[in-house]
């Protein structure tokens, strides 16, 4: 556990007593490219939720009961289950204690779970440490109309109705952005979201797109007086702490996007027809196969789904396990 340890180091500089460290990315999904795993590189922990926090002399993790065994295997340390990380440090640390964190990995709304605590913005600690090529090239492409059913000013302008009067309204969510934009990508791993931060401007219906989270704070602060509206379950820390006028709205875009209009409609029922027709292809020729290994099942299914209209990825890596790793949750070969 070196870099815990440097991590550590960079603590008693800083006069903290813990340090937090999400699975997370700066866009909040953790659909994570190689040199976003903070998590992973900070201590070994590969799976797709937990949060390490690191002590002066020690560390613990937090995780939920499907990485238990996986957790122990890779950090030889038991996790903590099925607690709040505020609730656990309220029952073992004194609320005296400084805890630090990076304030583009938490949302507004987690941080305030730790009320009582001297909560420190000390930026990314893992980042200091870890030197690695972050600049990953990656497409934009727009999403047709016959897919979406409808365009991005018809989206923005119901979006515009939904909100109070404010000047700019922050969207942090890839998903949110897609869809709005009508644009998907291939920046994330299994996850076909546009990689960007977006203000939009409901006044004009005009919005600006930001490739990074410097270009996008640097906007925000650029103007002061705005009367901002924003998600704190959204929002990232740091951006909400500095808004000197702030509005808090309901997620109005995603109560739009439950709002499916009937193209959308149709092509869901057409994707479920596309992938039960895959698993039906997959069944058939395992049943004319006397063995076969879980990875070599694996890529037969992927092999059976890319052989559907418009494929292009999966969406989460394949679950699948045979005999005693089928009690496995999340397990996969």
């Amino acid at each position: 556990m070196d870099n815990i340890k440097k991590i550590q180091e960079m603590m008693g500089d800083l006069g903290i007593d813990a340090y937090i460290v999400p699975k997370n990315n700066e866009f909040f999904t953790s659909n994570l490219q190689d040199f976003e795993d903070r998590l992973k590189f900070a201590c070994g922990f590969d799976g797709s939720a937990g949060t390490l926090v690191v002590l002066p002399n020690d560390f613990l993790f937090f995780t939920d009961s499907r990485y238990e065994i996986q957790a122990k295997l890779q950090l030889k340390k038991n996790p903590i289950l099925n607690i709040s990380i505020p609730k656990w440090l309220r029952q073992n640390m004194l609320k005296t204690q400084k805890i630090g964190y990076d304030g583009f990995l938490h949302t507004a709304f987690e941080i305030k779970k730790f009320f009582g605590f001297d909560m420190v913005d000390v930026g990314n600690l893992v980042d200091k440490i870890w030197l690695r090529d972050c600049n990953k090239k990656y497409k934009i492409f727009d999403y047709d109309l016959k897919h979406c059913g409808e365009s991005t000013e018809s989206k923005l302008l119901k979006l515009k109705e939904r909100l109070p009067d404010v000047d700019c309204y922050i969207i942090n969510d890839v998903d949110e952005i897609s869809w709005l934009l009508n644009k998907r990508s291939d920046a994330f791993k299994y996850l076909p979201s546009v990689k960007g931060f977006m203000l939009f401007y409901p006044k004009d219906l005009t919005y600006d797109l930001f490739d990074t989270k410097e270009e996008f704070y640097k906007k925000i602060i650029s103007n002061e007086e705005f009367y901002y509206g924003c998600d704190e379950r959204k929002i990232h820390a740091r951006v909400y702490n500095s808004l000197k006028n702030v509005v808090l709205i309901e997620n109005e875009i995603q109560n739009l996007m439950s709002i499916k209009n009937k193209i959308e409609i149709e092509n869901a029922l057409k994707v479920h027809e596309v992938e039960g027709l895959a698993i039906c292809n997959f069944l058939a020729k395992m049943n004319k196969i006397d063995e076969i290994s879980e990875i070599d099942a694996s890529k037969l299914l992927d092999d059976c789904r890319k052989l559907g209209e418009n494929y292009v990825d999966k969406s989460f890596e394949t679950i699948l396990a045979s005999d005693e790793n089928g009690a496995i949750v999340h397990y996969h070969p």
